[in-house]
């Protein structure tokens, strides 16, 4: 009986904790060099190929795989040396620079990011739980007060440092 409720115990705190990780702003590495990756991120993702599924112009990364506009780039342990069509317009630098710091945001729990049609900013997947809906997924996003103003009646703002701001849904389960 007693090992029953240590393990209600066990799961309820992991379960609190996970809510907790969801709802604040944490990464493996420094938080100023996940901010530059993703400063650089957005200013290189204006440069990307548009998708012409009629998706959003997007990259994710699904086991270590690399993905931009829905289409395999490169596998996540090899430096992409092969031919990149969505990073055509790229220079060198800015194409090993982009790769770099989206490895690095993988690596800090923003595995994706895509341009938001209705806002036309560029939005990163934070910790995807691909078992949520869309509605309680959590966003990261630079903003600037005006950026503020668009997303502030589509979405809620959890928690912001220096530029970062974690967002979701109007309807999302923030508790």
């Amino acid at each position: 009986m007693r090992s029953i409720g240590i393990l209600i115990l066990v799961a309820f705190l992991a379960a609190s904790y996970n809510q907790l990780s969801l709802n604040e702003i944490s990464f493996n590495d420094n938080f100023d060099d996940v901010q530059k990756a993703l400063i650089k991120v957005s200013a290189l993702s204006k440069k990307l190929t548009k998708d012409t599924t009629g998706l959003n112009t997007n990259y994710y990364f699904e086991r270590d795989t690399l993905f931009i506009n829905n289409k395999i780039a490169g596998n996540g342990q090899v430096t992409y040396t092969g031919k990149i069509d969505a990073l055509n317009h790229f220079s060198q630098l800015e194409r090993q620079e982009f790769l770099n710091s989206v490895k690095l945001l993988n690596q800090n729990y923003i595995d994706a990011g895509y341009i938001d049609s209705g806002t036309n900013l560029w939005m990163f997947i934070y910790r995807w739980d691909k078992k949520a809906s869309s509605d309680d997924m959590r966003l990261i996003l630079i903003l600037n007060d005006e950026d503020i103003l668009l997303i502030d009646p589509l979405y809620k703002i959890i928690e912001h440092k220096k530029n970062l701001f974690l967002i979701a849904g109007k309807e999302a389960d923030v508790e």
